[in-house]
């Protein structure tokens, strides 16, 4: 069953579902204590979550870019 609910109040809109979401699996990655905490003062000064800035970086620095034939 798949409903949406919106509900509008000081024009902002925000949507609500009740189809269940399907999780990813999480690993847990070991980083250095220093590391951590530069990573934390960056996320929380620029106001995104350290968990999908990391993804973020991950997909865009290792992920392998196709050619212009569609082909590693």
């Amino acid at each position: 069953m798949f409903m949406k609910h919106f509900l509008i109040k000081q024009k902002k809109i925000y949507l609500f579902s009740t189809m269940p979401q399907k999780q990813p699996k999480i690993k847990n990655l070991k980083i250095s204590i220093e590391s951590h905490e530069i990573l934390k003062k960056y996320c929380t000064k620029k106001g995104v979550k350290i968990y999908k800035f990391v993804e973020q970086l991950i997909i865009d620095k290792c992920k392998e870019k196709l050619d212009i034939y569609g082909e590693n």
